[in-house]
């Protein structure tokens, strides 16, 4: 089989979108361009991709350096540029614009590919992580996080939390409520008297925002 040829594949349009492969590749999808995406209340027919270019150092690749806004990635730097893709699990094109497969299929990510759909994230794949400055950096819907960052991972960490955060106020909850308890029981065994009744039953009353 012929080798790769040195020259890198160039990122030269907005309609070409990146994939990480668990192969060790890089996959350039021609897709849609962004207006359509635009148009799509969530997910788009996968028939709308197909695959231009493979790049890596495998056999099947077809390049083995991309070039993206003057900056190549070759070796290592590519390396680190599919890892974060496929860590991310998404497709981004050369201005951070990302969408990601639903596998409905259950099956491989082959399978999932020629049988599912995608979804527009309002997510910013993060181009600077990797030296690349994007000319008109994207301010839209999609900014929301800039993927890649560690940023958006930050925030589902944060929320991974939330579980301990609500035990913790439970139990303080549950303090609260011994201790009106408690104050009920002593007022009761002192006996009876129009103002002892009154505090009591705003005792409770105070009770009931913890129930």
């Amino acid at each position: 089989m012929t080798s790769a040829p040195d020259a890198p594949f160039v990122l030269d349009s907005n309609n070409l979108w990146l994939v990480g492969n668990p192969d060790g590749t890089i996959a350039v999808l021609g897709g849609p361009d962004v207006a359509y995406l635009n148009t799509r209340d969530v997910t788009g027919d996968v028939s709308k991709w197909a695959e231009s270019a493979r790049i890596g150092t495998t056999t099947t690749t077809t390049h083995r350096s991309l070039e993206l806004f003057g900056v190549v990635f070759s070796g290592q730097t590519l390396e680190e540029l599919r890892k974060n893709l496929y860590d991310h699990q998404v497709t981004v094109n050369r201005e951070g614009f990302a969408v990601q497969w639903l596998n409905l299929s259950g099956g491989d990510e082959k399978a999932a590919k020629e049988g599912s759909l995608y979804r527009r994230l309002n997510d910013l794949f993060d181009w600077s992580v990797h030296g690349v400055k994007v000319p008109a950096p994207v301010k839209t819907e999609w900014d929301r996080y800039q993927l890649g960052t560690g940023e958006l991972m930050a925030e589902v960490s944060g929320l991974a939390q939330l579980p301990g955060v609500v035990a913790e106020l439970e139990e303080e909850n549950q303090a609260l409520r011994d201790e009106k308890d408690v104050e009920i029981r002593e007022l009761k065994k002192g006996g009876g008297g129009g103002g002892k009744d009154k505090m009591i039953a705003a005792l409770r009353d105070a009770l009931k925002l913890f129930l």
